[in-house]
Order: C-alpha cells, then structure tokens, then sequence
C-alpha cells in the first residue's frame, strides 16, 4: 500500500511541476499542491522527500506573478513556511518568510481605493472588494504571525510595523479590525507601548 501511495505522489509531483501558469492563480495552484504532497510524504516517513518537494514549493515564489494574483494566492504561501516550521526545518521556513516579504514588498498600492462591504444581515457581513493597502497588510500580517510561532520576534515586529503602516492608508471598514489583531502582534512581539497605541488609535 505504501509503494503505491509513494508512486502515486511521485507522479503527482511530475503532473505538478509540468503545470505552467497560464493564469495568476496557477502559481499559488502550484504551491499548495506542492505543501499537500509534501504533507503527504511526511505521513508515510519519507522525510527527505519531503522536505525536497517544500523547497521547491519556496522557490517557486521567486517566480509568482504578484501584480496579477488575488490576495488569497499570495497569502497561501505561508503554507509553505508553515508546514516547514511544523517538519521542524526552521532554516527553510525563514528562508520562505524571508522570499514572502519580498513579494509582500512588490505589491503596488493604489491609494485612492478602499475596500467596500456588502452587508448581509444585522450579525454578518462579506467583503465585496479588498483594495491594495489591506492586501499588502495582510500579507505583512500572516507574515509577522509565522515569526512569532517561529520565536522571532523581532522579525515579527518589524512585519507588523509593515502592515500598521499599509492598513493606515486604508480608509474602508476594515481599517480597525485590522490594526486591533496588529496590536495584539505587537504586544507579542514585546512592544506593550506600542500595542496600546494602537488599541487606543481604533478607539479614536
């Protein structure tokens, strides 16, 4: 049973690596196949394998089209670092963290649009349209999340910085909901002061 499962996953991983982008979310397509084939070779044992598959689904970052992309394609690759940091290869997850923040950084903002919501009923509501300043927080958000579960928190400072300062331009409903989760990085992240600045700027 086992052989056959391995063969099966060496075969998905070829049908994988011939995928080619023939739109945006191919990439991100690319990645999260690679991360549930990896998964799966960690559950059979095959530790070597799988650790090899999670590096090619980091490198394959330096390649995703992140101008095109949505915001969900970009923010899977942290499922990259994640299920490294979980394998216990922390060196490769940092490098993947270290490979999001330079895509997270090439996002291009535009700063006259803001996200809109459409409201659903009086408890719940749905996001209609994410504008650039909360993609590239997002980004920065999960990024600094990953450093804490890491232990790095002066890395993960400093991405929450990055995000405080894209949510900021931000002038939709998302804005506080937002900088109140970044105040609770930071205060993670041993910058109390900071952390209530913020709480108190939501309450402003």
């Amino acid at each position: 049973a086992n052989a056959s499962a391995r063969e099966a996953l060496r075969k998905a991983t070829e049908d994988v690596d011939a995928l080619r982008a023939k739109a945006p979310i191919a990439g991100a397509l690319r990645m999260l196949a690679l991360v549930q084939i990896a998964e799966a070779q960690l559950k059979l044992g095959d530790r070597a394998i799988a650790i090899a598959t999670l590096r090619r689904a980091s490198a394959s970052m330096e390649t995703l089209d992140v101008k095109n992309a949505f915001e969900g394609d970009v923010e899977s690759c942290i499922a990259v670092a994640e299920t490294q940091r979980e394998a216990g290869e922390l060196a490769d997850a940092r490098q993947s963290l270290e490979r999001l923040t330079k895509l997270a950084d090439t996002f291009e903002v535009r700063p006259d649009v803001s996200s809109t919501i459409d409201r659903i009923d009086h408890d719940m509501s749905r996001i209609r349209e994410v504008s650039g300043n909360v993609m590239r927080a997002g980004l920065f958000a999960v990024i600094a999340h990953e450093r804490l579960a890491l232990g790095d928190r002066a890395e993960a400072h400093a991405s929450t910085l990055r995000a405080i300062e894209a949510i900021r331009a931000e002038q939709g409903p998302l804005k506080p909901l937002y900088l109140q989760q970044l105040a609770i990085f930071l205060f993670e992240s041993g910058d109390l002061a900071g952390a209530r600045s913020i709480v108190e700027e939501t309450r402003r």
